[in-house]
């Protein structure tokens, strides 16, 4: 993507919450997804870097610990509307 801002550059990005991050960066990969970068820890998550069709930068991430106080997991809201 031209002129598309770097991984560690300041602005917005999303995460996709997964349990299972390696099996997920695999099949993604299999279906063709170009990653920036391969799963990699960082702080209390392990997290691998794409793009998606418009070059906006999303992330798999999967808690270290999976008690996490901030894994969505432990979230306590209804998202039934």
């Amino acid at each position: 993507f031209k002129g598309a801002r770097k991984v560690t550059d300041l602005g917005y990005s999303f995460s996709l919450e997964v349990t299972d991050i390696e099996k997920e960066y695999q099949r993604l990969t299999d279906l063709g997804l170009k990653f920036v970068s391969k799963p990699v820890r960082l702080g209390e998550f392990w997290q691998a870097y794409t793009r998606d069709l418009d070059g906006n930068i999303f992330s798999l991430r999967q808690a270290v610990d999976v008690d996490s106080e901030l894994s969505v997991r432990k979230l306590d809201i209804n998202l039934t509307l």
